[in-house]
This record gives structure tokens, sequence and C-alpha cells, in this order.
């Protein structure tokens, strides 16, 4: 049978293949533990790792040797987002309380893989009402959280769940997420859980924007992640043996420490070979340039999502860094565009957790990184910047119905997912669309 591909691309890393992040890991995991430990916000871009981050994060915390005498037991526990199409903070709040039970009692029909080594049987009738309700309350949520760990047998310590909440983005623009946030706020801060609870919250720039204001970020750590360096990427090429040392270093250069676009190459590097034995040859040599070029050609929305992301501030802070070959000074950046309508240091951020850009570990001054990338912006530049302009936007949002007021009735029957077939009337003209594009418009919604 042929070896297995290494190299993962699309999904989250599993511990033993986890590189690059290991202090990180171990700094957040240490912390989680203390009498004394935080919550966490993990802000990163698409694809720079998130999900491994907290799914490994998740197995450090169920390792007894990361553990001293006194320390909190944790129960890590994961909230996906994307997972189902939430109406209400109560009814995350309800999911919320599904998910520990799976790790908890022995009665439900389908528990967790890394369920508590010892379930427990909760039969308290107001218990078993609360349970079976669609939506709960913050108190209800509570007292049967309270209730589960009082019971959770634990020779070594008290229990603190760890509540590892991914694709953040999801909720923020929904009308109740403050509520949700206020809530959460309330169990980590104040509430009778706040000893006894902890989370991680991980999500893109729209989690960290689409928040801004919210009291809940007054109580988050917040933690960026960054590209890789070159001895991370290099950890993590060295289990196809059979690259040579320039290929690994064409790998860096390309993927800038871009998590997602080293495995991308390395994982089509490992195939190519695979298919095309032999002594080296030229085919070898030039293999990631020639995959590197297949994924802006084959990939580009992902380069597109990216370039999105760190918006018009971010893509001028990219050219003006384009421009050096040495670090840039991010007071010379703010000087060289001295444009005040946009904010250059939000963009430069932006650049290096979406791991388009480097930064010198103290935020000061930047570099460019990757050469992917960079061939494909170079050759977008000029559509993107259009395309971003504040005149363009005001353009496509006028286009769109900006300040009209538009009656939408919705055919219920049509829902799917995201995606709602509407229409309606503006000044008699018969609209129809994607509710996707128009839900941040100023219309009156009616269901049919």
């Amino acid at each position: 049978m042929p070896p297995r591909n290494p190299f993962q691309v699309g999904k989250p890393v599993a511990p033993e293949h986890f590189v690059g992040r290991w202090p990180l890991v171990e700094k957040i995991a240490q912390q989680l533990i203390q009498d004394d430990g935080p919550s966490f916000a993990v802000i990163g871009g698409r694809r720079i790792g998130k999900s491994s981050l907290l799914s490994v994060i998740a197995h450090q915390l169920r390792d007894p040797k990361t553990q001293a005498t006194g320390d909190w037991i944790p129960l890590p526990i994961y909230f996906d987002f994307k997972e189902s199409n939430y109406k209400s903070a109560g009814e995350v709040l309800a999911r919320l309380l599904a998910e520990v039970r799976r790790h908890t009692d022995k009665a439900v029909r389908r528990p967790a893989k890394n369920a508590w080594s010892q379930l427990i049987n909760i039969d308290k009738p107001w218990f078993l009402e609360l349970i079976e309700k669609p939506e709960l309350k913050l108190d209800e949520l509570q007292d049967c959280l309270l209730e589960i760990l009082e019971l959770l047998p634990s020779p070594y310590g008290e229990v603190r769940l760890v509540l590892l909440f991914d694709e953040m983005d999801e909720p923020v623009e929904e009308e109740w997420v403050n509520e949700l946030f206020n809530q959460f706020r309330s169990m980590i801060y104040q509430g009778d859980l706040s000893a006894q609870v902890s989370m991680i919250l991980a999500g893109s720039e729209r989690f960290l924007i689409g928040s801004e204001g919210s009291p809940f970020w007054n109580v988050l750590t917040l933690q960026y992640l960054d590209a890789f360096n070159d001895e991370a990427v290099k950890e993590l090429a060295a289990r196809n043996d059979t690259l040579s040392p320039e290929m690994v270093e064409i790998v860096c250069a390309n993927s800038g420490g871009h998590p997602f676009l080293a495995q991308y190459l390395l994982h089509h590097a490992w195939e190519e070979q695979r298919t095309h034995p032999g002594p080296v040859t030229e085919y070898d040599e030039n293999l990631i340039e020639t995959l590197a070029s297949r994924f802006r050609y084959e990939e580009d929305r992902h380069l597109e999502g990216w370039a999105n992301a760190v918006g018009l501030a971010g893509l001028f802070a990219y050219d003006a860094l384009l421009n050096s070959t040495d670090w840039v000074a991010e007071k010379e950046l703010l000087a060289a565009l001295n444009d005040f309508s946009l904010n250059i240091s939000r963009g430069v951020h932006a650049l290096c957790y979406n791991g388009l850009a480097i930064h010198d570990g103290h935020y000061e001054s930047y570099r460019v990184a990757g050469q992917l990338f960079r061939t494909w912006y170079e050759q977008h530049r000029e559509r993107l910047q259009n395309e971003m302009s504040p005149e363009a936007v005001a353009s496509d949002e006028s286009r769109h119905g900006q300040d009209i007021n538009v009656t939408v009735a919705v055919d219920a029957t049509h829902v799917d997912g995201n995606q709602v077939n509407v229409s309606g009337e503006v000044e008699g003209a018969v609209v129809a669309g994607d509710a996707e594009q128009i839900g941040d418009r100023n219309t009156t919604t009616k269901s049919t």
C-alpha cells in the first residue's frame, strides 16, 4: 500500500501533524487551568489555521501531563457556529447545553467522542424540563451547567468548562448578537459560573470589526494569528524527505508562511512526485513554481477573498510595502499614504493576520510575505483598488437600493440555507434577487 499523503488541505490538522504554534497552544492551555484563567478572542483570516488551533488546544487541555496539583480540571467543548442557522441567542444557549450534555450525560443518545470519563445521570424534573426547550434564558442555562459541574466526578480538582467557539463571523451580523455577547460576558465575568467557565472565540476580521464597541471585548484577551516563519514551514516540509532544500526554500518563498498555501504546495508536490517517480529532473526543479501558478488559476477565489478581507486600506498598505525590500515602519506607511479617510493601521494589521505580510514582533515594522499572492495581486491591482474605491462602493450600493424603501415579500417555501428567493417592488419596478445581497439595505420585509 503506498504511503499516505502527510499534508492536509482545507481540514483541521491533527495534533500529531501540528507545527508552528505549539508555544501559543501551551501558553493558552496553561492559562486556562489557572485560578484567574482568562478567556480569549483569536483573530485570523481565512484558512490561517483557527480551527486547527482550537482542536489542538482542546487536545492539550485533555492531556493530564500538562496539569499540576491544584489546577482546574478542564473540560473542553467545541462549538461550531456554521453547524446550524441560529435564529436567536436563546437557540444558541440551548444548543450549547446540548453540547455540554453530550460530553457529560449518560442519557444522551449520541455521546461526544471525547466525553468525560465518568458520565453522570441527572433526573431532576426541572432539569429534564429545561433540556427540552428550544430556547433558553441565561439563568436557565447557568442553572443546568451548575448542576452538571456539581455532579461531575473529579478526584483531582474542580472542573472548568472551556468553551471553544469557532466561526464567530457567522453571528456578528445577526440582530441578536449583542444579546448573546452580553450573556457570554455575564457567564465569564460576573455570573455564578464566572470561575468555572472560560471561552475561546475564533473568527476573522468580520468578528473583530462587527463586534467593536461591545463590552464583551473588555473581558477577552486578544490573540492574532500570523503566518508561519520559515522554520515552521521547513518542519512541515520535512514529512516529505524527497524534497530538495531548494524546493523547500521555494515553498517558503511562495507561501510566505501562510499555512494553507504551504499545505497546498506540499500536498500537490507529494501527489505529483508519486505520479512521476524517478531521479530529479527539470520538471521536479520547477514543480513548486508550477503548482503556485496552478493555485493562482484554479484557486483564485482564496486570493480574491484575502484581498477583500484586508480592504482598501490593506491594499494601499500592501502597495507601499511592495516598494521596499526591507522592513517598513508603520509611521512611514502612515506618512507615505497620508489618507485620513482610510485606517492604514488597521489595514496593515489585517495584512498580517491574513498571512499576506509579517511584522517585527512588536507591530512596529512590516514587510510583504509570499510571492504567490504578490504575483496575483500585481496582475489584479488596478481592478481591486477600483472595485474597493469609495466611489465604486457608493455606486454599487446605489444600484442595490441604498436609502430606498423596498417592500420585499419572502416566500418561506423557497428558503434554502442562507439563500432566500425574494421579490418586491421599488417605485413600481419589479426586483428579484438574493436576500444575502439586499439584507443590509434599507428594507421592510414581510413573510408570506
